[in-house]
């Protein structure tokens, strides 16, 4: 294929005619955006886009190198489903809490795999780590490709779950999902009893398929708050996003959004203090007045609230992406614009 000397060109024809398979317009777009405002030189759309192209076919987004048949019932499975179908599926199962917690009982064969250990270091503390970081975790506790994956946590309000599953599909798992309620919900279905030893690892080469309509940047952000491409949910509590408190360096809400508070997709045992997700008719009825086929950013503070939003979305079949800088990288630029008050 011919290149432009003038790179917006180049950027400009292959937009028009190769757009990878499975990537939506709205990300496809924000792609381009990238391109033409940051890398305006000779070659920049072969350092931006990384895309195989060839003459005359479409270009395709590279697979995960094994695609299983679906093993799991959804990205939301119930403890009951997973006491009676743990031998059948034989899925890998992660406990994403503290490893102190998983060392004192966990579900008999669970691996160990502390959400926290997915951040980043320095200034990105919050956010996920770097690619390498990710493999060589996913890879030490044997995670592959072929085989499912669910995770759980102890149902304290499902955000290390939540956010182990989100970055298990930024990073190409295409099989995952959460057992809802958790630890607890499990000891009350299952005959076994808890484990303290941990199972023998075998280390697997875990290399990421990264899927980059699961991840919003700051810049595809900016885009959906000023256009209709993208609809922006803000799963932050309720007085956080009027402007009455903040976890950043500004008071309100990312200028378009609307709130969805991430607590609302749980159903909380305020006795045990424990929670599970909602059923699926609950979370529609949630969800009932978000366009059909929109895609979706949501976004908390530094990105685990927004994870669980991500989580009951994906069980409707949504296609959405988490904004991991959130808030806390959104409010610390005072060009980015912003909202107080009620839904815009």
């Amino acid at each position: 294929m011919w290149l432009s000397e003038n790179p917006v060109r180049t950027i400009n024809i292959i937009k028009r005619h190769y757009r990878p398979a499975g990537v939506g317009s709205f990300w496809f777009e924000s792609l381009f955006t990238l391109g033409q405002t940051i890398f305006m030189k000779k070659w920049a759309a072969i350092l931006v886009l990384a895309l195989p192209l060839s003459c005359g076919q479409e270009a395709t987004v590279a697979p995960p190198l094994i695609q299983p048949s679906p093993a799991l019932p959804g990205v939301i499975v119930e403890a009951g489903w997973l006491a009676k179908n743990q031998a059948s599926t034989d899925p890998l199962i992660i406990d994403a809490r503290p490893l102190s917690q998983y060392q004192a009982g966990h579900i008999p064969g669970a691996v160990s795999l502390p959400v926290t250990d997915l951040n980043g270091e320095g200034k990105n503390q919050h956010n996920l780590g770097s690619i390498p970081q990710i493999e060589a975790l996913f890879g030490g506790v044997g995670l592959r490709m072929d085989r499912p994956v669910v995770v759980y946590d102890g149902a304290v309000d499902h955000r290390p779950a939540a956010r182990l599953f989100w970055a298990l599909e930024v990073h190409g798992h295409p099989e995952s999902a959460v057992s809802s309620g958790g630890l607890p919900a499990w000891q009350t279905v299952s005959t076994q009893p808890l484990q303290q030893a941990a199972p023998s690892l075998k280390p697997v080469t875990f290399v990421a398929v990264l899927k980059p309509n699961r991840l919003a940047t700051e810049l595809q952000v900016l885009r959906a708050s000023s256009t209709a491409g993208a609809l922006l949910l803000d799963a932050r509590p309720k007085s956080d996003y009027l402007g009455e408190t903040s976890g950043g360096a500004r008071k309100g809400h990312i200028d378009g959004a609307q709130h969805h508070d991430f607590a609302d997709n749980l159903l909380i045992d305020t006795a045990s203090g424990t929670c599970q997700l909602h059923s699926l008719e609950v979370l529609q009825s949630l969800y009932a007045t978000l366009p059909s086929e929109a895609p979706i950013i949501t976004y908390c503070n530094t990105g685990t609230h927004a994870s669980v939003a991500y989580l009951a979305l994906r069980s409707l079949g949504k296609e959405v992406a988490v904004y991991d800088g959130g808030w806390v990288e959104w409010s610390a630029n005072p060009r980015l614009p912003i909202q107080t008050g009620q839904n815009p």
